[in-house]
């Protein structure tokens, strides 16, 4: 199972997504012109990328670890901060930004995003350690035999949190990624330490086996809980869109649409949406498709906007999050508005890549190249049982299935990684077998 999850697997998986979709949507991209360059460099960063991941080698000989005492430190660590970054979380969004007394979501989501730094140093601070909570479930998750089931619950709650606050902020992105690191973790747990994996399904085309996948994953316990969660977040989705389109209340949606994104409806379509008689409903579905559909376009665009083969910020744009730090104490640094509008279009996804090449251009070759091998090391790492490690795929792993048409690597997520790098620092200078003791002071 661990091998359908792997880097390379994921990429492909990726472009396949991407091809479908952009195959489906009924739309004529125009304004893409020239595309030689952009493709040709898009190609280059991938080819690097994954020529990356194959100079990496390793055995696979798998380490069932045991949760050590260092591992049950760290969580309780990570228990703590993340605790502390959701009440502080809860104030910022429900007290400080009024999301608790507010009647418009979405008309208060946009008002907030039109400003910069608005939470100040309680946002910065909240931001660095909420992610905690998420990582200590995680932690637990994968050696969830080792803890008592109130911990395992407490640390559940504090990663629905961010959940929990998407339904008043209207925030998607943040679900997938909660979800998503959760499923891969549970693929690791699953491998390392259960036979869950070992009877399997095989759909074959003659002696091509086309798919395999395990045989419990076909049982209704998990089939129907994830077909009736899917089309929950599913529809949430859609109500996001379609309240969005409603705040603006737009005479012609078809005449907006096109020219804000860019594009030309089918005619067949905008029939069927017109004679549907929920115009913003379905405009709200048809997003979802370009959602998947528009970023290797939104890149190609940027390339040709911006015509910056050297690059540009060196990496101030995709580590802007840490950026702003320096900002708060008074270091003349670029706002992310002054970066974003550098860009032929602000607030698109520009696929993975993009930024690669907005902050480096051909020098993010090399770069993508790195990035690559150091995934690589990560996943052999994982599979070998060590739980930084798995915590650390189980985010990447959704950055590159994501990657021909999003970018997790910039904005808040990145924040994500921040606390995996103390965790994994943690786990350096923490000794394996650390004893904790409670000594009695002598009356």
């Amino acid at each position: 199972m661990l091998k359908s999850i792997s880097p390379h697997r994921l990429l492909f998986l990726s472009i396949f997504i991407w091809i479908a979709f952009y195959s489906a949507i009924p739309t004529t991209y125009v304004n893409i012109e020239p595309v030689f360059f952009a493709v040709l460099m898009l190609v280059f960063y991938i080819g690097a990328f994954l020529f990356g991941m194959f100079v990496i080698r390793g055995d696979k000989e798998l380490i069932k670890k045991v949760c050590t005492p260092r591992d049950k430190l760290i969580t309780y660590i990570a228990v703590f901060f993340g605790s502390l970054g959701t009440l502080f979380k809860f104030y910022q969004r429900f007290i400080q930004q009024g999301y608790l007394f507010a009647e418009d979501y979405t008309r208060l989501r946009i008002e907030l995003m039109a400003g910069e730094l608005n939470s100040g140093f309680l946002g910065l601070i909240t931001a660095l350690i909420t992610p905690f909570g998420l990582l200590s479930f995680l932690m637990i998750l994968y050696y969830k035999n080792q803890y008592s089931k109130k911990i395992f619950f407490y640390s559940f709650l504090l990663a629905l949190y961010p959940i929990f606050e998407s339904y008043f902020t209207q925030g998607r992105m943040i679900i997938i990624i909660v979800v998503s690191m959760m499923l891969i973790t549970v693929s690791f747990y699953l491998s390392h330490f259960t036979d869950f994996f070992d009877k399997k399904i095989s759909i074959k085309l003659g002696k091509f086996r086309m798919l395999s996948f395990p045989k419990k994953l076909a049982s209704k316990k998990i089939l129907l809980p994830s077909l009736i969660l899917g089309l929950i977040f599913l529809s949430f989705s859609v109500k996001v869109v379609k309240d969005r389109l409603d705040l603006f209340n737009y005479k012609n949606i078809f005449v907006v649409w096109e020219e804000q994104q860019q594009m030309r409806l089918d005619d067949d379509f905008k029939e069927y949406v017109i004679n549907s008689g929920e115009v913003n409903v379905e405009i709200a579905k048809y997003s979802i498709k370009h959602y998947f559909s528009h970023g290797v376009i939104e890149y190609i665009r940027m390339v040709n906007h911006v015509d910056a083969p050297f690059g540009m910020f060196y990496g101030q744009y995709i580590f802007n999050p840490y950026v702003k730090f320096f900002k708060l104490l008074g270091v003349n640094t670029r706002s992310f508005s002054e970066l974003n509008g550098a860009m032929h279009k602000q607030n698109v996804y520009t696929t993975f890549w993009g930024p690669f090449y907005l902050d480096f251009g051909v020098f993010g070759i090399p770069i993508s190249l790195l990035f690559g091998a150091v995934l690589k090391y990560i996943y052999i790492k994982a599979r070998k049982g060590y739980l930084p490690f798995v915590l650390f795929y189980s985010y990447f792993a959704f950055v590159i299935l994501g990657s021909m048409f999003l970018n997790l690597m910039i904005g808040s997520s990145i924040y994500i990684l921040n606390s995996l790098l103390v965790i994994l620092l943690l786990s350096k200078i923490i000794p394996e077998n650390i004893k904790l003791t409670l000594k009695k002071s002598d009356k």
